[in-house]
């Protein structure tokens, strides 16, 4: 009995420990000298792995191999290549702002904080709710939409390799809901682990996979088409007459490739030094799919 009451003794010590562990307390002192105890989160990634993790967001070649068949039949080369100059531009305006404020405030909550912050004191929480909610819609379309994606890809080899396959929508939907519940085991405790590993093989693969496609493309394709073709014959195909109209149209995968900042600011409660490598991570990965783009 006694040895059955002291195992549970340690074992509650045991798990004692580990939690204040993982809150990390610091000791710090207010400007009326009382002492107070600092809560920080358990630290989850560094520079490398957090970069990782913005840069599968956007995942930049995969998201032109998606919207490809738009640029094709909206504005073509040029469209594509003019496009993306003039989203690059504005977007790394963005980028700039956006880090800057990352490392002035820093916050998990990212530009809801930044609004509250910065706004009148009267209206900080109405446009901190607005903003709230607009972050939260815009996540909830990229949370679906990386789950959509994927299955149509995969059932789009499927019809590839079959020829007289074709795809239902409930086996389109079926897959999204695989990859919904696959996305949701990796965030489980004990396997959340792996994370870090995934994240490294994707800033990895998906770099080194798209220089060598890009590539690839380069040598196999045939025939090899001059500067007018790529860099003035704009083309329309889409039924509308204004190719100012289909020019915007087709910004659309640029801006796709180069957004989704205010998502390293989220994870401000899982890095050792916020304010500096937030913003160093929106910056990295702007670059780093910009130098894709433009291969």
């Amino acid at each position: 009995m006694g040895d059955s009451v002291g195992s549970k003794d340690n074992s509650s010590k045991k798990a004692q420990q580990a939690f204040d562990d993982s809150l990390k307390p610091s000791m710090t002192s207010d400007i009326e000298g009382e002492i107070a105890l600092e809560v920080r989160p358990k630290v989850h990634f560094n520079l490398f792995l957090a970069l990782g993790q913005q840069y599968s967001i956007t995942a930049a070649p995969l998201a032109i191999g998606i919207y490809l068949s738009l640029v094709t039949g909206l504005g073509g080369p040029p469209g594509y290549f003019w496009g993306f100059i003039l989203v690059g531009f504005f977007q790394f305006i963005v980028c700039l702002a956006v880090a800057e404020l990352a490392s002035a405030i820093p916050h998990s909550s990212g530009p809801a904080y930044s609004v509250i912050a910065l706004s009148d004191p009267h209206l900080a929480g109405n446009l901190g709710f607005i903003m709230g909610w607009l972050t939260n819609a815009g996540w909830y379309f990229i949370c679906c939409a990386s789950c959509l994606y994927p299955a149509q890809i995969i059932m789009a080899l499927v019809e590839a390799t079959n020829p007289g396959f074709i795809a239902t929508a409930w086996q389109t939907y079926l897959l999204y809901i695989a990859f919904a519940l696959g996305y949701l085991g990796l965030n489980l405790p004990r396997v959340f682990r792996v994370v870090g590993w995934l994240l490294k093989a994707i800033l990895v693969i998906i770099s080194v996979g798209a220089v060598f496609l890009l590539i690839v493309l380069l040598v196999r394709a045939q025939p090899k088409q001059d500067g007018r073709t790529v860099f003035v014959d704009f083309l329309n195909v889409s039924g509308w007459s204004s190719d100012g109209w289909v020019f915007f149209l087709v910004l659309l995968p640029a801006y796709a490739c180069l957004a989704a900042f205010d998502n390293a600011t989220h994870l401000t409660d899982e890095l050792e030094q916020p304010e500096k490598q937030v913003p160093q991570v929106m910056i990295g990965s702007f670059f780093l799919a910009s130098s894709l783009l433009y291969q």
